[in-house]
């Protein structure tokens, strides 16, 4: 862009208040209020986005707990232990799950997609695959019963 074609633009967080001829910065204001110097070839390429609030709104999204990842919990302690089972093989039940072929789903990588999908664990219940050599996936599980889980072996 030529000079002066930036001044009150809009570039991701990043308005442009002012910018002199000659210099490689433009003054600029960020959607949180900040306001500061920005290279303006940094604003151009898309490499500056904001000034930081950006970066650690990402930092506290991923650090936020869905409050399920205490250790007593049973929905998260049941999806930790779907994964061990699947993806680890120096797990004891590995033989007879991941070694078979059963794996969880990519939407369930994210424990927030398996709350999602199958609630809260409900009280005297585990999570039990309707199709025993089929994968953990939302349209193949259910909670039930210790019992109802041993009678549903299909194999």
């Amino acid at each position: 862009m030529k000079f002066q074609e930036i001044l009150g633009k809009q570039f991701e967080r990043w308005t442009v208040l002012e910018e002199r001829q000659g210099s490689k910065h433009v003054m600029c204001r960020c959607q949180c209020g900040t306001v500061s110097l920005v290279l303006r070839n940094n604003i151009l390429s898309g490499k500056s986005k904001s000034c930081g609030c950006l970066n650690i709104e990402a930092i506290k999204k991923s650090n936020t707990s869905h409050g399920y990842s205490n250790k007593r919990d049973k929905t998260y302690s049941t999806w930790l232990a779907m994964h061990r089972r699947c993806d680890t093989p120096a797990d004891d039940s590995y033989k007879w799950y991941g070694g078979k072929g059963i794996y969880v789903c990519d939407k369930w990588k994210d424990f927030s997609n398996f709350l999602a999908d199958m609630g809260p664990r409900p009280e005297g219940k585990e999570i039990s695959r309707k199709h025993s050599l089929g994968p953990y996936c939302k349209d193949n599980c259910e909670w039930l019963t210790h019992e109802e889980n041993c009678n549903n072996q299909d194999h």
